[in-house]
């Protein structure tokens, strides 16, 4: 929500990836994990983004 970013080097096992982070602040998340894979001398960059809203009724919904 508040637009900032952060790096996270998480490793990837079995095909497999898991992120947590938190979410202070009612609004939207984005979350990219982008993998680099050298494939017969060439690169490989494959990229996927999740979208994560965190949104609580009890808190009103003039700003969302």
């Amino acid at each position: 929500p508040d637009r900032s970013h952060a790096e996270i080097k998480q490793p990837v096992q079995d095909q497999h990836a898991q992120l947590l982070f938190n979410m202070p602040d009612e609004g939207f998340y984005n979350a990219y994990l982008t993998q680099r894979l050298i494939v017969d001398d060439k690169l490989e960059i494959t990229t996927a983004k999740a979208v994560v809203l965190k949104h609580s009724c009890r808190e009103g919904h003039d700003h969302v």
